[in-house]
């Protein structure tokens, strides 16, 4: 996947895994029509960041620059 940093790509590389519990995906969702794309994008934040704590939380307009190198 390819995310922006200072307007720059960077090639993150993630696995289709996510955590689940009791067989069910534990933090995410499917999107209406079925989709994954959201929870693992998320997850190549998450390895952009180092973690998912040091990612800040709630921030649109830093995830949209961040995904497409679009300054907000």
């Amino acid at each position: 996947m390819e995310m922006f940093s200072q307007g720059l790509p960077i090639k993150v590389v993630i696995d289709d895994r996510l955590p689940v519990r009791w067989s069910r995906p534990k933090f995410a969702k499917q999107s209406a029509n079925g989709a994954w794309w959201l929870p693992l994008l998320e997850k190549a934040a998450a390895k952009y960041w180092g973690t998912y704590e040091k990612m800040n939380g709630g921030n649109e307009g830093e995830a949209w620059f961040q995904l497409t190198g679009y300054p907000w």
